[in-house]
């Protein structure tokens, strides 16, 4: 049973054999695709994604290279839970730091601070801000993120609740 979108996500449905075929794919490309399908649920768009040519508006493409081969997502801005439905088993946790780095990106390029301007003031290097900003997340944990939110003068605000439905408990970050 699928669980509820959280706010602001989109819905997800694969076309064919897609989920299959992706599934194939190596874990370190699985991994960055999924980045960059988790990202669209939110409205983002992962930096390696560009419009697919002849597909019309909305329709986007990642490339993703991995040993000599080439792996390609193709994807239209209309989602559904992407990281769960990829079977992760971190997948709470992976949507979380998506949904905080799209955060911390979107402040970034709101402020339009360079690598060096942004990692001056999240007191994290240049290489560490060059992930964050390609959604390279292995490297931050939620913890991390949350406190980068807030050297960007952002609240972090946890609500513990009774869980609201039927299936399992679940963690959800909605950025204000």
């Amino acid at each position: 049973m699928a669980r509820p979108l959280a706010s602001g996500e989109k819905p997800l449905d694969w076309v064919g054999s897609s989920k299959r075929d992706f599934l194939t794919f190596p874990a370190a490309v699985q991994d960055e695709l999924g980045n960059a399908l988790g990202l669209a649920q939110f409205g983002g768009k992962h930096p390696q994604a560009k419009p697919r040519k002849g597909q019309g508006a909305g329709v986007f493409e990642v490339v993703e290279n991995h040993d000599g081969n080439t792996y390609r997502a193709v994807y239209t801005v209309r989602f559904r839970e992407v990281v769960a439905d990829l079977g992760f088993a971190d997948a709470e946790e992976r949507q979380t730091k998506l949904r905080l780095a799209l955060a911390l990106n979107s402040i970034l390029d709101e402020r339009r601070l360079s690598q060096a301007e942004a990692a001056s003031r999240l007191g994290i290097n240049q290489p560490k801000v060059s992930a964050l900003r390609n959604y390279k997340l292995d490297g931050f944990s939620v913890e991390r993120l949350m406190t980068l939110l807030t050297a960007l003068d952002r609240d972090i605000e946890i609500i513990i609740r009774k869980k609201r439905s039927r299936g399992a408990a679940r963690i959800s970050v909605t950025a204000a």
